[in-house]
């Protein structure tokens, strides 16, 4: 296929149009917030009866995925394919200048990221990965007090990601569920960990580790901690910001009103208030800002390099749980911590 350049800048983000690639349990979710967005212009899946039964109720056929790519209609690809897919077929969907949006992971290699950066970045390119929880309106919310001071120094985050047994899940509990919580650890520190310590029974993306505990030292007295579990009796999302003025829990499995607690000290005593939110779905959110980064140029609050500093730590937690010792994680270039730091 032959290398283009992409040329729509014109286009508002209601004029643009996205290909759904990839119908399995997420697929559907994205076509829906594409299509009331008014951007949704194709389906594929290489299971047909998959992309048919998520394409007719749009008024669309199920298209072959080269057939997207040489549509010069069609600006962008969504893609929610396994992850093992995601590095060969962004990349495919870049070099036939489209702008990409991959679910988490952005690829399963550090390296493989850093080459979606550099092809993305040389043809004026969006490339945004799926890290949804950063646009969850509590956490928006929870990083506008951090950034105004409100919690003072951040000195330790507390992730728990826990879930029942069963489901099918593409990787191991790490890879699946941490992400998440690596995203948003990173987003509040604005810094990569120096170093990594971690327990589970398996240490790579394809294996079967159900249970697993990572300990990420920033440095500085900064400090985080994430547990994952597949093999929880109940489902619990949560996530504790310690700071010197104050603690807040973000906790997603309650109502919206009690989504976001801030504990303060004053008047000698412990106080918890509820922070208003205005509810909404992160994901329409999140597919809302794909397109206005598309349209107007800017970078993605997840884009490629917030997504390959998430592989980094993923790949740290991989090697400490594999040889059982601590791991430095390096900045795979000079950039790194201060792209990091500058989203």
């Amino acid at each position: 296929m032959s290398q283009r350049t992409y040329d729509a800048a014109t286009k508002t983000a209601r004029q643009l149009g996205v290909a759904i690639i990839g119908c399995g349990a997420w697929g559907p979710n994205l076509a829906r917030n594409f299509h009331a967005l008014g951007a949704l212009a194709a389906i594929h899946d290489h299971t047909h009866d998959h992309a048919v039964g998520v394409a007719q109720p749009y008024g669309l056929t199920p298209r072959d995925f080269d057939d997207i790519l040489g549509d010069d209609t069609i600006d962008a690809v969504a893609l929610a394919t396994p992850s093992g897919t995601h590095h060969a077929m962004a990349r495919e969907a870049l070099v036939a200048a489209k702008h990409v949006f991959v679910e988490k992971p952005l690829a399963l290699r550090s390296d493989h990221a850093a080459e979606l950066i550099d092809i993305a970045d040389r043809r004026g390119l969006t490339l945004m990965v799926g890290h949804l929880m950063l646009y969850h309106p509590a956490f928006e919310r929870l990083s506008e007090l951090a950034a105004a001071g409100a919690l003072g120094e951040i000195r330790h985050i507390d992730a728990t990601r826990l879930g029942p047994p069963g489901g099918r899940h593409e990787h191991c509990v790490v890879w699946d569920l941490a992400p998440h919580d690596i995203a948003m650890v990173l987003a509040l520190y604005q810094d990569l960990p120096r170093t990594v310590i971690a327990s589970g029974d398996r240490s790579g993306p394809s294996e079967g580790s159900k249970v697993a505990m990572a300990a990420l030292d920033f440095g500085d007295g900064r400090s985080a901690h994430l547990q994952m579990s597949w093999m929880n009796p109940t489902k619990q999302r949560r996530l504790t910001v310690i700071g010197t003025k104050a603690t807040a829990v973000f906790d997603d499995g309650q109502d919206w009103p009690q989504k976001l607690i801030l504990y303060t000290d004053r008047d000698g005593g412990k106080h918890a208030d509820a922070v208003d939110l205005q509810p909404a779905e992160p994901l329409a959110l999140e597919c809302r800002h794909f397109l206005d980064c598309i349209a107007s140029g800017i970078r993605p609050r997840t884009d490629g390099s917030e997504g390959r500093a998430v592989l980094r730590v993923l790949e740290a937690i991989g090697r400490a749980i594999a040889d059982q010792t601590a791991v430095q994680v390096e900045a795979s270039d000079s950039r790194e911590r201060a792209e990091v730091s500058a989203e």
